[in-house]
């Protein structure tokens, strides 16, 4: 079965083409949960180094887009072609998924995706001020999101 995957190019994502790309994605990617009920998001900012359950990746994906390099879908039951360059490649993107694994703020991101679970993902328009949950929390947030030496 060849999988249409023309919708991770749309700028539009909310054209009708787009939606129907990522409902097929959603549906395949809730065969791929691991025991968590959470899956890799492909979205522009998680490049599959974080997993969230099925509803925060839908969101991702449709707030910030798919990463335009996800073409094979290894994450979600795609295999890669038999070819020499692709296993150089794939055996180049473990080493560097083996790394971003073992990050120690991928607990503090889990625990903070299921508390945001609880919230509708598909509300728009909320304040900032609607969505902070503690000024101190916040700046320990944005501290863990900062590269400690830049570049």
């Amino acid at each position: 079965m060849t999988i249409d995957k023309s919708c991770i190019t749309l700028q539009n994502r909310r054209c009708p083409e787009f939606i129907k790309g990522l409902n097929s994605f959603i549906e395949i990617a809730k065969n791929h949960v691991d025991d968590e009920g959470k899956t890799c998001c492909p979205c522009i900012d998680c490049v599959n180094m974080f997993r969230h359950i099925v509803t925060t990746v839908y969101a991702h994906i449709h707030d910030r887009g798919f990463e335009d390099s996800y073409l094979i879908w290894i994450h979600h039951g795609e295999e890669y072609p038999p070819s020499h360059l692709d296993n150089l490649w794939a055996s180049k993107y473990r080493s560097t998924r083996v790394v971003a694994e073992e990050n120690p703020h991928e607990e503090m991101f889990n625990v903070i995706d299921d508390v945001m679970a609880e919230e509708d993902p598909h509300i728009e328009n909320i304040s900032q001020e609607a969505t902070a949950l503690d000024p101190e929390f916040d700046a320990l947030f944005e501290e863990a999101n900062t590269e400690l030496y830049p570049g």
